[in-house]
């Protein structure tokens, strides 16, 4: 690399903070996206297995469940319709109401693709938008009609749309770090989406659901979300800390530069929720099951029907202050430090990779066991019930 290269590599590039109409554009299409997805997730895996495992599985119970979709799907169609905007306006530099035409919003996603690209970007956009639209309908079918079959399509539908925008339109001088890149930027959109999503819709539902579930079956669904929380978090942890690692060069530019200090920020309002989610799988989802095998039905009730919604609706609303954040992590800590990019993937880095994922899979493991074994005490007397 000659002295040129060198100093074209280590150039500052100045933070420039987002403008509020980009921040509101994302964090309302992706609260929705989270809404969408996550929502449909955990009821699919977590709400309605659990119900139908304690006798909760009359139509009436699964078409209380199923009504929050119609609102979530119909509200996903303008938050949608915005991103795009938002987008077409910061891809062609214009103000956002100039972005906000549909002839704009038309043109930004049939602009032709470039030399050497298989599909242009804006057809792969054009196809996200239709894919995450049918998924918003179907997710409206879905609720009005409590079907399963069609929020299994919903889900499908929409995490294709998710994806498809990371396939390379060329694939021509592509390197491992490239791959790695596309892999782990969506294991870690998929997972905050499961986790942070879940977490809202099961606090709307545990409130609008209170007294119409047996707590019995809630205390299924908190213990079936706890392990689907897990693993998106797992996902989260090791695709986070490599994205960390591409665009922050050291510790000491989490505090020197912009996009240092959002994402540190954005790192210890993770570990709130990761701290709470923690005391919930350790500590609360044991003491309700040595309280159900005791017959504690203060305990339980109080646990399913007070404390894990609240402790889910305090989550959700910490991962929304996330949201929040995301739009101002743009560029990187290392452009901004002129430090320079991080180091290609190597043996080495594949190393650390791979001691990295066995210490956050031991790390769960020892949570697990350490859960079952608090599970597994004797149930020594109730917890005094607090008012809802």
């Amino acid at each position: 690399m000659n002295q040129l290269s060198v100093i074209a590599e280590q150039t500052v590039v100045p933070y420039t903070a987002p403008p509020p109409w980009r921040v509101l554009t994302e964090v309302g299409y992706f609260a929705g996206l989270c809404a969408l997805l996550g929502g449909l997730a955990v009821v699919l895996i977590a709400v309605l297995p659990a119900h139908r495992d304690h006798a909760q599985s009359v139509e009436g119970r699964e078409r209380h469940t199923w009504a929050i979709f119609p609102v979530i799907g119909v509200a996903m169609l303008p938050l949608l319709y915005l991103q795009e905007a938002a987008l077409a306006a910061r891809s062609g530099e214009f103000a956002f109401a100039h972005g906000l035409r549909p002839d704009v919003i038309g043109e930004f996603l049939t602009a032709p693709k470039e030399s050497g690209e298989w599909i242009a970007e804006s057809t792969l956009r054009l196809v996200q938008v239709v894919l995450l639209e049918g998924a918003a309908l179907l997710a409206v079918a879905a609720g009005r009609r409590a079907s399963r079959r069609l929020g299994w399509w919903a889900l499908l539908v929409g995490v294709v749309g998710e994806v498809v925008v990371s396939v390379p339109t060329a694939f021509a001088g592509l390197v491992v770090d490239d791959w790695l890149k596309t892999v782990l930027t969506q294991v870690h959109i998929l997972g905050a989406l499961v986790w942070l999503g879940g977490l809202g819709v099961l606090a709307a539902l545990a409130v609008r659901s209170r007294g119409s579930a047996s707590d019995a079956a809630w205390a299924g669904t908190w213990s079936r979300f706890s392990v689907m929380a897990m693993t998106a978090a797992g996902g989260i942890l090791i695709s986070g800390l490599w994205m960390s690692w591409q665009h922050v060069g050291g510790f000491g530019e989490f505090v020197t530069t912009p996009y240092g200090r959002f994402l540190l920020l954005k790192i210890v309002l993770v570990g709130v929720m990761l701290a709470a989610g923690g005391y919930n799988h350790v500590v609360l989802l044991p003491r309700i099951e040595r309280s159900l095998r005791g017959g504690d039905v203060p305990t339980v009730r109080h646990a399913v029907r007070a404390h894990f919604p609240k402790v889910a609706a305090f989550e959700a609303t910490v991962g929304i202050a996330v949201l929040f954040i995301v739009p101002f992590l743009s560029g990187s800590a290392r452009k901004e430090s002129g430090s320079g990019s991080a180091a290609p993937f190597d043996g080495r880095i594949l190393l650390i990779g791979v001691l990295l994922i066995a210490t956050v899979l031991a790390s769960f493991w020892a949570t697990s066991r350490l859960a079952h074994a608090q599970a597994r005490r004797p149930h020594l007397s109730s917890v005094p019930t607090v008012a809802d």
